[in-house]
């Protein structure tokens, strides 16, 4: 009994602590923060239209390369730049993945060119979509796939990728930090804050002075003396004073 009861607690340490191996897996981890703080927008199989749309995207960098999607004879490819030490290039680091995978797929490299696609350079303050947002173990580091919305009729797309150190993998909340310094979720109109409250109406009440009414209403557009009265016209209203209290408000 003595003997089943080791293996038992054996085989119970052997499973707990496989669990939390998988759990610490790095780029699980990166994988998962990615998918909780931005959300990929689905497109049509024609890649020229939004299904189901996700995040929109705020960039902080000038610089990021956007293709024209579609081309003679079909579809571009979208050109990649590199968010790294503060800013964007056109530049890529040689792979480290292999020319040809152990499944036969031979690595592309990326383009940083548009070809004879149409191009135009994101700039800060612009907004875009993404349709996809993953972890390229391969190559150290996390790409995004921008989509913008028509520019005369033409949308763009293009790839910007964050790397990180060759052989060290980030933790989720310092690689985030970097990607926020080039690209940050817009946030909803409920987490702008509370709702301003609506201004109050402008009164004016018979009775108030010539110069209750200006500070209201501010300086009349006309002013009209029909003796004995005075009166104030303005755009929707128009205020007539006798004896320099107002008498009647049209």
């Amino acid at each position: 009994m003595q003997r089943k009861s080791h293996v038992v607690v054996v085989l119970i340490l052997c499973l707990f602590g496989r669990g939390a191996g998988q759990d610490q897996d790095p780029i699980a981890q990166l994988r998962q923060m990615l998918q909780s703080h931005f959300t990929v927008t689905r497109l049509a199989p024609n890649q020229m239209d939004i299904v189901t749309a996700g995040s929109v995207m705020v960039l902080h960098k000038d610089g990021v390369l956007m293709c024209g999607i579609s081309v003679a004879g079909g579809l571009s490819h979208p050109a990649t730049s590199t968010y790294k030490d503060g800013a964007v290039s056109h530049s890529i680091e040689p792979s480290a993945a292999p020319p040809v995978a152990a499944n036969g797929l031979r690595y592309v490299p990326p383009w940083t060119t548009c070809g004879r696609a149409p191009s135009r350079t994101g700039m800060s303050g612009d907004k875009y979509w993404i349709t996809q947002a993953y972890v390229d173990r391969g190559n150290d580091r996390v790409v995004f796939r921008l989509y913008s919305d028509p520019y005369d009729d033409t949308r763009y797309w293009g790839d910007l990728q964050v790397p990180f150190p060759r052989g060290s993998i980030p933790a989720p909340d310092q690689l985030l930090s970097t990607i926020s310094e080039v690209l940050t979720v817009q946030p909803d109109d409920a987490a702008a804050g509370p709702p301003q409250p609506a201004p109050q109406p402008k009164t004016v009440l018979k009775g108030d002075s010539i110069d209750q009414v200006v500070a209201t209403l501010g300086k009349p557009e006309k002013i009209l003396q029909v003796d004995p009265k005075l009166i104030y016209v303005y755009k929707e209203v128009k205020i007539t004073f006798l004896d320099g209290k107002v008498s009647d408000i049209q």
